[in-house]
């Protein structure tokens, strides 16, 4: 069962989840002169290199997230729980979008800049979130096969 489809679904969400962990999410454009603080999931990092680790809930997020992808991987004899599990991974990614946009709205006005999105890393987590749907979906297949094949005996 390890080698189902939804198995390669969810190491795709755990993949994704983790590059996105590592890439800058964005950056403040500065009225003035100055470099740019960049935004990572982890922490801001100013122009002048220091860290403000205001961002720490998005890494949780996405640490969480891809921790419950690379486990749920190895659940597959509880079908039930790894079908549970993948609303989980969706509601926690869910969650950082919602933290993403009010953070950088918020900390756009702290440093008195625009916020701009990176919008090539901000749809990696969109992607896990329809790979791990697609996963559900193939456990919630599978579970219905066996019970199918539990009713012919």
């Amino acid at each position: 069962m390890i080698q189902r489809k939804q198995t390669i679904f969810l190491l795709l969400a755990f993949i994704l989840t983790m590059i996105c962990l590592c890439l800058p999410i964005g950056h403040f454009v500065l009225e003035g002169m100055g470099v740019s603080p960049v935004m990572y999931n982890l922490w801001i990092e100013t122009g002048d290199g220091l860290r403000d680790f205001s961002s720490w809930p998005l890494f949780l997020m996405l640490v969480l997230s891809g921790t419950i992808s690379l486990i749920d991987i190895f659940l597959y004899k509880n079908r039930p729980l790894q079908a549970k599990l993948c609303w989980v991974i969706i509601g926690l990614l869910a969650i950082w979008y919602l933290g993403y946009f009010l953070l950088g709205n918020s900390l756009a006005d702290e440093f008195k800049a625009d916020f701009q999105f990176s919008y090539i890393v901000a749809c990696l987590p969109a992607i896990a979130i329809i790979l791990t749907f697609l996963a559900r979906k193939g456990i919630i297949a599978d579970e219905k096969l066996v019970r199918s094949m539990d009713r012919i005996r």
